[in-house]
């Protein structure tokens, strides 16, 4: 038998959902969001695509602290999210 070696890899992350407010998987067409008040979908369009890009934050500017928010991308790197910028994006 021959294995074929996978164009995309596989990636698998494990999170402390105790200490983090959302866990956002980017999928094709939607977000899956975990969240401590279970799992929901939501659409991915324009807006919440904007609303979540400007709460991405990169290490540096975390300032040492761990966020409160991942988002898994569809390429399976891990960001960090700013939660409170995404919640006054996206709610408002």
């Amino acid at each position: 038998m021959v294995v074929r070696r996978a164009k995309q890899r596989l990636h698998a992350y494990e999170f402390d959902l105790n200490r983090l407010e959302y866990v956002i998987v980017e999928e094709k067409e939607r977000l899956v969001v975990v969240s401590e008040f279970g799992q929901f979908v939501l659409r991915k369009d324009d807006a919440v695509s904007r609303a979540l890009e400007a709460a991405v934050v990169k290490a540096p500017e975390r300032g040492g602290g761990e966020p409160r928010g991942y988002l898994v991308r569809k390429s399976g790197e891990l960001v960090g999210v700013d939660v409170n910028r995404w919640r006054a994006r996206w709610s408002g």
